[in-house]
């Protein structure tokens, strides 16, 4: 079947329920506030909505569903797990201010073009943004925790910018590396450790501006 409308008598969906279908449409209704990983992963689907009680998107849910190009995150998830939209083709996103954590291979392979992180995200995970190949600028927040190569092999990367704040202090390693259209980084002033191969293979970068710890 190729389209799935579940009735408001639902609150829950169990690991892998609806895994490895031909779904192309999908509406989850307010009443759904718990998925289990991998849900509806291995799909085709093109058209999804996702329920206003749900705050996790747990691991892998909607993973696969490589004619995935738009979603809109509702207002109230908190934390987006690892690997729950990875190998979709999205060409924007929008992260609500309410989501907190990001988690490994979160968005690996998108198609999207310009990210904006808000300010409450405190956590992205190990390759988060990995393979973004058609990124063009990213503006990092406040109070964040990188991990290791999490915006690695953004082919089309120009531009980061580091906000100032005392809590960004490391960069990760591989954080960047292949990133091979970057042309310039501004970092944050209390960055004080840029991790191992962070910007190896950045064949295009010409401008960085160091914080003063480090100069």
């Amino acid at each position: 079947f190729e389209q799935l409308e579940i009735p408001e008598t639902v609150s829950f969906i169990g690991e892998c329920a609806f895994k490895g279908n031909k779904l192309t449409k999908v509406s989850l209704p307010d009443s759904v506030t718990e998925m289990g990983s991998g849900a509806f992963s291995m799909n085709d689907i093109t058209e999804l909505k996702l329920s206003k009680g749900l705050k996790i998107i747990p691991n892998g849910a909607f993973s696969m569903n490589i004619r995935l190009s738009e979603i809109e995150l509702p207002d109230g998830v908190t934390e987006i797990q690892e690997m729950a939209f990875a190998g979709a083709r999205l060409t924007s996103l929008e992260i609500p201010t309410s989501v907190e954590k990001i988690g490994r291979k979160a968005f690996h392979l998108h198609h999207i073009e310009e990210l904006v992180i808000p300010g409450n995200v405190k956590e992205i995970g190990d390759s988060a943004f990995e393979e973004c190949v058609s990124l063009d600028e990213i503006t990092i927040p406040h109070s964040i925790v990188l991990g290791k190569g999490v915006f690695c092999s953004c082919t089309a990367l120009k531009t980061v910018i580091f906000e100032a704040d005392p809590e960004l202090s490391k960069i990760p390693n591989y954080a960047f590396e292949n990133c091979i259209s970057l042309t310039s980084v501004t970092f944050s002033d209390n960055t004080s450790d840029i991790g191992n191969n962070a910007f190896s293979g950045c064949v295009s970068l010409s401008e960085i501006t160091l914080p003063k710890e480090l100069i």
